[in-house]
């Protein structure tokens, strides 16, 4: 459980952190404001992506582990 509360700061930390500073520098309304939003929501969906479906897989993994103690 500590590993995947490790990893999901890590990936906030090093990956989402850095695209909302670096938005959040920009003036909404100039042509680097447009440029840099575009390639945010690739990034940042991507790595959404990755922290949902590694949280959702350590879910399962804790509950097939849970289920295999109870079944011995």
């Amino acid at each position: 459980m500590i590993l995947v509360l490790l990893r999901e700061g890590f990936l906030i930390h090093c990956r989402n952190v850095p695209l909302n500073d670096a938005l959040a520098i920009v003036k909404p309304e100039s042509t680097e404001g447009a440029s840099l939003w575009a390639k945010y929501l690739i990034n940042w969906t991507f790595w959404n992506h990755v922290r949902t479906s590694a949280a959702i897989a350590a879910a399962a993994l804790i509950t097939i582990g849970l289920c295999d103690r109870t079944v011995k």
